[in-house]
């Protein structure tokens, strides 16, 4: 029985000095977990150099040496900078628009010219001719851009000998003497008609036309005071420049070439034949101004 007991104390006592290495052994640790790597991260196989060229995507370049020099960079041009509100520029004036030959017109003219009248009369023939002054005024609007319709009233006059008029080797008494009557007269040709005027490049400044209408002509004879009058279709040929001197102001020069038929010439006072027929003619030159 001793001998029992002594065998389990010296049993117990191993047991327990066999736990007790163990508690102070440390547990082994467990391994590390394999980090995952992207596939990027992967390195590509080498080429040898028998290989083909690679297709793949060029690798990033490296990273140039710490002592290697930067490059350069671009310089990109200069912007153009905005003028200033304050320059001179802005008091510039913008051009103006061309003309539009459009709208209103009113041209009033003025020049010399000559003045011819010739037919013939009682005693056979009859002539009145000189240089005189000419003018006109003109009023109407445009029917299309650049052509104008418009009335017009123009006119010449002119003095000289009237040859073969009624006073020819007439004589006149004065305090009792005998003098020779004046063979001088004034006459004056107006046409009141209807006015066409082309201008073939509105932006431009030539221009041409055309009137037509009635034709009045008067003589007055210095011996008397009598006039004679008669009537018959005129009409007038005209062209010329017009220089700009505003939006709608020009000054113009023009040729014009004015006739008439054949007119009756009458006495003015009673309306009787005075037994002439003449017929009118001028040309002039003539300076005008002119809205359009």
């Amino acid at each position: 029985m001793a001998k029992t007991s002594t065998a389990l104390t010296a049993l117990l006592s191993s047991l327990y000095f066999s736990s007790a290495a163990q508690a102070q052994t440390p547990p082994p640790a467990d391994p590390a977990p394999a980090a995952s790597v992207p596939p990027s991260a992967v390195a590509a196989p080498s080429v040898t150099a028998d290989a083909p060229p690679s297709v793949s995507a060029p690798a990033t370049p490296s990273a140039p040496p710490a002592n290697a020099a930067p490059a350069p960079t671009p310089v990109a041009p200069p912007a153009q900078a905005a003028p200033a509100a304050n320059s001179d520029t802005s008091d510039t004036p913008a051009p103006a628009p061309p003309r539009a030959r459009d709208g209103f017109y009113l041209r009033m003219s003025s020049g010399p010219g000559f003045l011819s009248l010739r037919g013939n009369g009682p005693a056979g023939t009859a002539s009145l001719a000189s240089s005189g002054s000419m003018g006109g005024l003109t009023l109407g609007g445009s029917i299309a851009r650049g052509l104008v319709l418009a009335g017009t009233v123009s006119g010449a006059t002119t003095q000289a000998t009237f040859n073969g008029g009624p006073f020819r080797d007439a004589k006149i008494t004065l305090n009792g003497s005998e003098l020779n009557a004046s063979h001088k007269a004034e006459a004056s040709f107006a046409e009141l008609g209807v006015l066409i005027d082309w201008y073939p490049n509105p932006a431009a400044g030539w221009h041409a036309g055309l009137s037509a209408g009635l034709g009045a002509l008067v003589i007055t004879n210095n011996a008397d005071d009598s006039s004679l009058v008669g009537v018959s279709p005129a009409g007038t040929l005209f062209g010329g420049y017009d220089w700009s001197i505003g939006r709608s102001w020009s000054l113009g020069l023009s040729l014009a070439l004015a006739g008439a038929g054949k007119a009756t010439m009458k006495h003015s006072s009673g309306g009787e034949d005075a037994g002439y027929q003449l017929t009118p003619f001028s040309a002039s030159v003539q300076a005008s101004l002119l809205y359009f």
